[in-house]
């Protein structure tokens, strides 16, 4: 059997803003993602890192598209933003 095994980086939501948030909630973002939830809760997202399209990344919020880069940074494939996940120095936060 062959598997397929994806690297993924987990950051805080407070390394988005509410409005990126919000444009994540409303689907109107040109990345792959998918909501966080338990039970019905939401409390974070899986992000895609996109290595095919660069101008994908150009309609990015600020604030997410440094994220994306960071992965792309380290050859990651997912960005799992959670709110309890861990913050970096290298990336901005917003109190929300």
């Amino acid at each position: 059997m062959n598997l397929t095994v994806f690297t993924m980086l987990e950051l805080s939501t407070a390394h988005i803003s509410l409005e990126t948030n919000q444009m994540l909630e409303d689907n109107t973002l040109s990345i792959a993602f998918v909501a966080k939830s338990y039970r019905g809760i939401q409390y974070g997202w899986f992000i895609a890192v996109p290595y095919d399209d660069e101008d994908d990344l150009m309609w990015l919020p600020d604030d997410l598209e440094k994220i994306v880069n960071l992965a792309k940074e380290r050859n990651l494939d997912w960005v799992m933003l959670d709110c309890e996940g861990a913050r970096s120095e290298h990336l901005p936060v917003f109190e929300w």
